[in-house]
């Protein structure tokens, strides 16, 4: 099972933050707003549930948002003409918080340990919170966008 050291997802966090803040003056104070109230739980959120799945470990959420960062910067230096009338800033938001909606709601994480050693030994490692009314990831994401004004378009 893969992880992360502390210092590895402290590093993630100051370099996502820092780059999702860069992504326009005009949602720059909505988007500190966002970070100051989710904090440590976005810092450490997983971005799955079970270990066959992607980063499932505590600070998988973050690095795997930069890692679909890195590969769409990628498929515009490979392929400039077809990304050409798309913002750098808008490819950086968008990959930055496609998953957003992971971190859970205002109040509750998403994913919590799993308890039953049973679903555990099969790799399931968290469970969904049944504290938290449920929705898909996309409307979450949007949701959470949407409560802290931030604006989803360009232009």
């Amino acid at each position: 099972m893969a992880s992360l050291s502390e210092e590895q997802i402290i590093q993630n966090w100051e370099k996502f933050s820092s780059l999702l803040l860069q992504t326009g003056d005009d949602r720059k104070e909505a988007i500190q707003t966002m970070l100051d109230h989710f904090g440590d739980r976005l810092l450490s959120a997983t971005a799955s549930s079970r270990t066959e799945y992607h980063n499932c470990f505590v600070g998988g959420l973050v690095e795997h948002s930069l890692r679909v960062l890195k590969n769409c910067t990628r498929l515009m230096k490979v392929a400039p003409d077809v990304y050409k009338d798309i913002p750098e800033e808008s490819v950086v938001f968008a990959a930055l918080l496609h998953d957003l909606g992971k971190v859970g709601d205002l109040e509750h994480d998403r994913y919590i340990p799993q308890t039953n050693n049973y679903y555990r030994d099969k790799g399931n490692l968290y469970e969904m919170n049944h504290d938290m009314e449920y929705s898909t990831v996309s409307h979450a994401s949007l949701f959470i966008l949407q409560l802290f004004g931030i604006k989803t378009t360009w232009g």
